[in-house]
C-alpha cells in the first residue's frame, strides 16, 4: 500500500528536476520580441508561474547546426545561419534574434539553470573549448589562446562569466537521424548506424564511440566539400587504432582536433588551465583509407576537406 500525504514534507528536492526544452527559432518559437530585444510579458508571467528552473538551449534536433558564434553580437550584423525543419520540414535560412547571450541573461532574470546542448553534427573541439571560454573564462583571462573570448562577450554587454555548468554533447544519438554520416569502426569502436538503437554488444568491450557528419542533415553526402568524423575513446590507458573508410570523401587532408586530460578526474581551473588540454594536428590522406590512433580518455574531432 501506497499512502500519499500532500501535508507532509520528508526532504527538499533539486528545483533543477523542473524543465524544459527551449529551441532558439522563430524568435525563441514566439517567446521573444524582436522589436524591443525583449520576452514577450504574458511569456514570462506563464513561465514564471509554473515554476519551471531549468531550460535546454538552444533545443535538440533543431539545433543541431546551430553554431553560437553566429548568434551573438548585435542582431544585425550576425550571419544567417541554417535552420533544420521541425518535424521534417525543410531546412531554411534566418538571423538568429533569439542568440545565445539573449537566452542566458533572460534566463539570469528568471532564476533558470541553461543546460547547454552543444551542436556534435558540425561543431569540433576547439570550437566547444572556445564556447566555453566565452560563456565562464573570467575577464581578462584567454585560457585558450588566440580570440580573447571573455573580451568578445564583455563587449557584448555581459563582462562576468555566466557560469554554465551543464552540458550536452549532441542530441538523441541513439537515433540514426542525430548520427549523420558514420565512417566504418574497428574492432573495437561501437558501430552505432546500424539500427535505431545502440548495438548489443558488451559495455565492458567497447572502448570508443564514433559519430560524424557532413554540413547537412539527412541527405547523402555527395558533393559536399568538407566532412567531420567525432570519436570519443573512453578507454583511460591505451589509444584505439581505428581504419577510415575515406572512399566517398576523397580528403587530401584532415585536421584534427583532440582534447584530453591525464585521467578521468581532470579538471581546469583559472590557476591551472591546461590539465584537460587540445591537441591540434593535420595527417595528410591518400587512398581511400587511413588508419589513426585516437588518444585515451579523449574526445577527437576530424574535419576532412576535398
Amino acid at each position: 500500500v501506497i499512502q500519499v500525504d500532500p501535508a507532509s514534507v520528508q526532504r527538499p528536492i533539486s528545483p533543477l528536476l523542473y524543465g524544459t526544452n527551449h529551441r532558439y527559432p522563430d524568435n525563441g518559437f514566439g517567446m521573444w520580441d524582436a522589436s524591443r530585444a525583449a520576452s514577450v510579458p504574458a511569456f514570462d508571467a506563464v513561465y514564471d508561474d509554473i515554476g519551471c528552473k531549468a531550460i535546454r538551449y538552444p533545443g535538440g534536433t533543431m539545433a543541431n547546426l546551430y553554431e553560437w558564434k553566429k548568434a551573438i553580437g548585435p542582431v544585425n550584423g550576425r550571419a544567417v545561419t541554417k535552420v533544420i525543419g521541425d518535424q521534417g520540414a525543410a531546412s531554411r535560412p534566418e538571423r538568429i534574434s533569439f542568440g545565445l547571450d539573449e537566452c542566458l541573461r533572460w534566463a539570469e532574470k528568471h532564476g533558470t539553470e541553461v543546460v547547454y546542448m552543444y551542436n556534435m553534427a558540425n561543431g569540433s573541439a576547439q570550437d566547444a573549448a572556445d564556447l566555453v571560454e566565452y560563456l565562464n573564462a573570467p575577464l581578462g583571462s584567454n585560457p585558450n589562446g588566440g580570440t580573447a573570448w571573455a573580451e568578445v562577450r564583455a563587449k557584448n554587454g555581459h563582462p562576468e562569466p555566466y557560469r554554465l555548468r551543464y552540458f550536452e554533447i549532441g542530441n538523441e544519438m541513439f537515433l540514426r537521424n542525430q548520427r549523420f554520416w558514420l565512417n566504418e569502426a574497428g574492432p573495437n569502436i561501437r558501430y552505432i548506424s546500424v539500427n535505431d538503437y545502440w548495438v548489443t554488444e558488451a559495455d565492458d568491450a567497447v572502448k570508443a564511440y564514433a559519430f560524424g557528419s557532413t554540413d547537412k542533415q539527412g541527405v547523402k553526402h555527395d558533393g559536399f566539400t568538407r566532412y567531420y568524423l567525432m570519436v570519443i575513446n573512453r578507454d583511460g590507458a591505451s589509444a584505439v587504432t581505428a581504419n577510415l573508410k575515406l572512399d566517398r570523401v576523397a580528403a587530401r587532408q584532415a585536421s584534427i582536433w583532440s582534447l584530453s586530460g591525464a585521467d578521468f578526474t581532470a579538471a581546469n581551473t583559472v590557476s591551472d588551465p591546461h590539465k584537460v588540454r587540445i591537441e591540434v594536428s593535420l595527417k595528410s590522406l591518400t587512398g581511400a583509407s587511413s588508419t589513426y590512433a585516437f588518444p585515451p580518455h579523449s574526445l577527437t574531432s576530424l574535419q576532412f576537406d576535398k
